[in-house]
């Protein structure tokens, strides 16, 4: 059961090391939020593993928490927002792999996330798993950088008209990097006097 009077958490999902985020994990600090950072693992792993990994660890979180995915940490957390019941969800710069997103990915994409990886995100679709969220009614913003490679726009746009409840965020001048995101604009009014 959770308690009432404990503060809220924030559950960070991306991938790289911590110091990367430094910046975003510590305005969310000074918002009040203790943030639980998941570094999904990389090397030789797939969403399927990612969803696991980060499936075991938001469990370890006793307090209630917003969930925030970055890029493929974005993927992770839209598909595991119905089971973990976030007080709200954040997607950041959404990864465009799903196997209905029908926008040509460009090689050097692909290429980054290499054949494996590629075969699993055939398993996902984006329009199914946003009913989770829609039939849960999870408060759910979404951000993506103007500068960002188009088919990233794309995915974002393409997400945020399933949602229909969700904020849709586009950030000037911001490549993909979640430090030049103002996540306190998606988060509920009253979740920023925690």
């Amino acid at each position: 059961m959770i308690n009432k009077n404990m503060k809220t958490a924030i559950i960070f999902i991306s991938t790289g090391k911590k110091s990367y985020y430094k910046k975003f994990i510590r305005s969310m600090e000074i918002l009040g939020f203790k943030v639980h950072y998941i570094n999904l693992e990389w090397k030789h792993k797939t969403l399927s593993d990612w969803i696991n990994q980060a499936r075991i660890q938001i469990k370890r979180v006793k307090q209630p928490f917003h969930l925030v995915g970055f890029s493929v940490g974005a993927m992770v957390a839209l598909i595991l927002a119905k089971e973990s019941h976030p007080r709200s969800l954040i997607i950041c710069s959404l990864s465009p792999f799903f196997n209905d997103i029908k926008y040509k990915i460009p090689s050097h994409i692909k290429n980054t996330a290499g054949k494996k990886r590629l075969n699993d995100f055939k398993k996902y679709n984006l329009k199914e798993i946003t009913k989770n969220i829609k039939n849960n009614k999870i408060p759910t913003s979404i951000f993506v950088g103007s500068k960002e490679i188009p088919i990233m726009i794309k995915t974002a746009k393409y997400l945020n008209r399933f949602i229909t409840n969700s904020s849709f965020h586009m950030e000037k001048a911001c490549k993909h990097d979640i430090n030049c995101f103002d996540i306190k604009a998606g988060l509920p009014k009253e979740a920023c006097s925690n």
